[in-house]
């Protein structure tokens, strides 16, 4: 018929690739468990893909315990790098926002009392 599509194509077919690892196990549970009502009714012939395993053997998770295709493996490596990202930005940002909070409160409501911070100040006032 011609040449199989490229693996990076066939992964957007693979429904297990798009399960998260959290819930892969309850994933598996439900699959296994059609698939066998599938079989008892007719619905699937007993020469289908052995229950458990995807196109490619079974699925392994960062873990160790499955693996996974490679470019599944770099969409999450970006994925968890970005909500790394992510995070820091966000508390950067509330870092910014309590220091301007503090500085109004504590400077005057131009902060214009902040260049003396950490300043000692003393005055004597005569004895």
């Amino acid at each position: 018929m011609g040449d199989p599509p490229p693996r990076a194509l066939t992964v957007v077919y693979r429904i297990d690739e798009y399960i998260p690892d959290a819930l892969y196990d309850q994933w598996e549970t439900v699959r296994d468990v059609a698939i066998d009502w599938m079989v008892r009714i007719g619905f699937l012939g007993r020469g289908s893909k052995a229950a458990g395993k995807g196109p490619d053997g079974p699925r392994k998770l960062s873990s160790g315990t499955k693996s996974l295709t490679p470019d599944v493996a770099a969409a999450r490596e970006k994925h968890t790098k970005a909500n790394a990202e992510l995070t820091r930005v966000r508390s950067d940002i509330t870092k910014a926002e309590d220091t301007l909070r503090q500085m109004q409160e504590r400077f005057g409501p131009d902060a214009e009392w902040k260049k003396l911070d950490g300043t000692c100040v003393e005055h004597d006032a005569g004895e």
